[in-house]
Order: structure tokens, then C-alpha cells, then sequence
């Protein structure tokens, strides 16, 4: 029976009725076989460059297909067809658009969400559809709807990564939503946009950096610090000189603690990793911080330089020998905890450097035989036999 109707339907188009075709295709596009409804959004497809009144008149069901239809199949197909729509037939989609934009208000958060990618959709086919209506989009981040806050700031996420000049001037404003009390749904939509952002313009966020990587090593929830960390460590590979400061932010906001915040260690451990150019910024400042009467800030400062050079062995080879000699010098420190993180960043420090393991090696055993302290002299034993591996495999590899 559908197959006889979609006969019908292509001898119409070839015949040029389209009223007729347009008919049969509405009555497809609303069939209940979701394998027709998709069937039917091929041929508005197809019909896109050829029969006009046909796509003008089958968009709204198009787009009720992409905002509704309960099968993710078909609104993923109908959203190639907004796609297509959007390059082909603008006029029309442009017509259509506020129905879209005002379901990002709404409290039905399935439709929202629909209506956040169908807006990114179009916007990355064609910004320039989406730029009129960028207001109405930015308002409801003030919504008192969750649902709204949230699908406002995805909405941004999707546009900004594709046109980041359309959504410059709400950055501020998704910062400030990020560091506040917000539910959580709505901080890490809004985190999620702001690391979309930085991948399409990091100098859009170039002069919220600390707050962000404060974001990425305080938060309670784990996505949301993780993409604070994505957009970190994009700007710092656009301007790795602002590393620098990204490593002061976070240190000063240690200085009242008393425990090593090994968090601390990861999150500039993995900004290093990912941003190997941001490496010397972050060592310069690492070093100035070893001179800080805080002893909770030289072991943070000492053991994030052993990760990020014990990661890296390119930034190892050129900046290692500069940093370990420094960090030698505070085995003779006061505070065994001190020592001990020394001990342990001389390990990594040296683990991809032959020369550095040759060098050092007597100085960590001098520790293992006679360092007083328990803690010290047990890191300084396993430090050894860790040395003693990386070198074997030195040997190994000649």
C-alpha cells in the first residue's frame, strides 16, 4: 500500500503537480511506521532544488519531525533536512525559526533539548539564520525555568562553537553562571558551552582563564570541573604565556590550606600534558613558588613540576635539567614532607633523561641510607628502584 502511494507520489513530481505530491507527502510524513516517515523525509530532500512549493509546504512537518517525533532515527533524519533546508531554501527555515526559539522556554525538556541541537543544527549551516534571533535565545538564561537556563546556555554552547562571534557578548555573563550556586544541570550545560566556545575562540575567554581553572579545580561535579579543564587548556594552547598566571590563580588559592591538594596536581598536571608550549610559563612560576614559606605550596609546586616533566619527555629533554637542580635543593629542607615530595618529583623529573637518572641516582640512594625520617626514607627506597627500572630500560633500548 505505502509503496504504491510513494509511486504515485514520484509520478506526480515527475508530472510537475506538486499540490498533488504534497498531498500524498504529508499523509507519509505522518504515517506511523517511523521507516516511512523517514522514507518521506528523503523526498523533501530530494525535492529540495527541484519542486519548492513542495519543501515550503512539508517544512512544518519537518520541523514538528525534529522538535517531537519520539523515534531519535527520524528527528536525526529530519535534521539532516533542516541542514540541507538551511543552505538550499533559507527563506523558509528563516520563517520558521521563532517556533523553534521559543521552545528552548520550554518546561518539557525533551523538547528543549530538540530544539537546542535544531538550533545548532541551522546555525552551523548557516549562521547567518540564527544571528536575528540570538537575543531571544540569550534572554533565557535569565529564565527562572531551569529547563530554560539550561537549554539557553547549550543553544550557545551549539552556535558558539560554530560562530563564535554570534555569542561573544554572553560569555561573561556564563561565567558568572558557572562560579554561582546554580543547580547543577544548568552549571554544567553552561560549562559545556563555554568549552565549546573556547574550541571555536579561545580569545573569548582569555580574560576569564583564572576564573575558569578555578571552576576546574574546585568544583563538586566532576563533568562540570572537566570541561572547565577542556576550555583551560584550549586557551592556554592558543596563548600558552597565560599559563603563567592560570598556575598563580590556582596556587594562591591554596595558601590557607594545610593538605596537598593532589587535585591541584592533576588539573595543572593535565594542562601541562595537553598545552606542551604552556610548559615553560608553568615551570617559571612552579619555581618562584619553591622560595614560599608555605610548605603545603612547595610540595603542590614540586610534585606538579615532577608530573608535567615526567609526562612530557620532548619538554623533559629541553626544560628538566633547568628545574631539577632547584628541586634537589630542598632535600635538605626542613619539613620531611618537603623532602619527600622532592625525592619523588627527582624521580619523574629524571625517569625520561639518562643523563639526569646517571646524575641523580646517588643522591636519592644517599637519601634511602641516610635520611632520619621514615616517610622520606621509604620514598626515597622506592624512588631508587624506580630509577633502577628506567635506566635498565635506557640500557635496553641502546
Amino acid at each position: 500500500m505505502k509503496e504504491k502511494l510513494f509511486e504515485k507520489l514520484g509520478g506526480l513530481l515527475l508530472s510537475g503537480n506538486e499540490e498533488g505530491a504534497l498531498e500524498i507527502l504529508k499523509k507519509l510524513m505522518r504515517d506511523e511506521d517511523p521507516e516511512v516517515r523517514v522514507a518521506s523525509l528523503t523526498v523533501v530532500d530530494a525535492s529540495m532544488k527541484r519542486f519548492y512549493k513542495v519543501v515550503e509546504g512539508a517544512f512544518p512537518l519537518v520541523l514538528k519531525m525534529t522538535l517531537s517525533d519520539p523515534h531519535v532515527y527520524v528527528r536525526g533524519n529530519a535534521l539532516e533536512v533542516v541542514g540541507r533546508a538551511s543552505h538550499c531554501v533559507p527563506e523558509i527555515v528563516r520563517r520558521h525559526l521563532p517556533e523553534v526559539v521559543l521552545s528552548i522556554r520550554s518546561q518539557d525538556s525533551d523538547l528543549a533539548w530538540n530544539a537546542v541541537v535544531t538550533l545548532g543544527w541551522i546555525g552551523g549551516s548557516n549562521p547567518e539564520l540564527i544571528a536575528p534571533f540570538m537575543d531571544q535565545i540569550g534572554d533565557s538564561l535569565n529564565s527562572r525555568s531551569e529547563v530554560a537556563r539550561s537549554a539557553s546556555a547549550m543553544a550557545i554552547g551549539w552556535i558558539g562553537g560554530v560562530s563564535p562571534e554570534l555569542v561573544e557578548k554572553y560569555v561573561p555573563q556564563l561565567v558568572d553562571m558557572a562560579k554561582s550556586c546554580d543547580v547543577e544541570e544548568v552549571r554544567l550545560s553552561v560549562m559545556d558551552a563555554l568549552a565549546s566556545i573556547s574550541h571555536a575562540n579561545a580569545k573569548l575567554l582569555e580574560g576569564f582563564l583564572g576564573d575558569v581553572a578555578l571552576i576546574a579545580l574546585g568544583d563538586k561535579n566532576e563533568n562540570i570541573r572537566g570541561s572547565a579543564l577542556e576550555a583551560v587548556i584550549e586557551v592556554c594552547k592558543c596563548f600558552p604565556e597565560k599559563a603563567g598566571a592560570v598556575t598563580s590563580s590556582v596556587l594562591d588559592s591554596l595558601s590557607n590550606e594545610e593538605a596537598v591538594n593532589w587535585k591541584a596536581i592533576a588539573t595543572l598536571g593535565l594542562i601541562g600534558a595537553e598545552s606542551p608550549n604552556a610548559i615553560p610559563y608553568m615551570l617559571a612560576e612552579l619555581m618562584r613558588r619553591l622560595r614560599e614559606p608555605s610548605n603545603t605550596i612547595k610540595v603542590i609546586a614540586t610534585l606538579t613540576m615532577g608530573w608535567i616533566l615526567g609526562n612530557n619527555p620532548e619538554a623533559s629533554a629541553r626544560e628538566a635539567e633547568k628545574v631539577i637542580d632547584k628541586v634537589a635543593v630542598l632535600l635538605k629542607d626542613k619539613s620531611p614532607e618537603v623532602r619527600r615530595s622532592a625525592v619523588e618529583a627527582i624521580g619523574w623529573m629524571s625517569a625520561n633523561n639518562l643523563a639526569l637518572l646517571e646524575k641523580y641516582m646517588s643522591v636519592v640512594f644517599g637519601m634511602a641510607s641516610k635520611e632520619k625520617d621514615e616517610t622520606v626514607r621509604k620514598k626515597a627506597e622506592e624512588t631508587v628502584e624506580f630509577m633502577k627500572e628506567r635506566l635498565k630500560q635506557f640500557n635496553k633500548d641502546r
